[in-house]
């Protein structure tokens, strides 16, 4: 709401290039405030074991990683087209 007031609503009226304009400078102002909040540092991640080991599907090998990703992508996929077709 305060980025609404402050940024945007100045802006309404403008050209839309203007609106552009002032969100990618908004987007890169919280970035940076984030890092330096955050500390742009990279932290070491402990990964469970069980998501290092693989499995076989015939000759393919996967990592249990790689098929959770897919399963949870698919999963929010398929809940975002369920909320959008009875929300539109």
């Amino acid at each position: 709401l305060l980025l609404e007031r402050i940024a945007f609503r100045p802006v309404r009226d403008a050209h839309p290039n203007t609106m552009l304009i002032t969100s990618f400078a908004v987007s890169a102002l919280l970035q940076n405030a984030a890092l330096l909040i955050i500390s742009p540092r990279t932290r070491a991640v402990r990964v469970p074991s069980f998501f290092i080991e693989n499995f076989a599907i015939g000759d393919l090998l996967i990592s249990k990683s790689n098929a959770l990703t897919l399963v949870v992508s698919l999963a929010v996929l398929g809940i975002l087209t369920l909320f959008l077709r009875r929300t539109l």
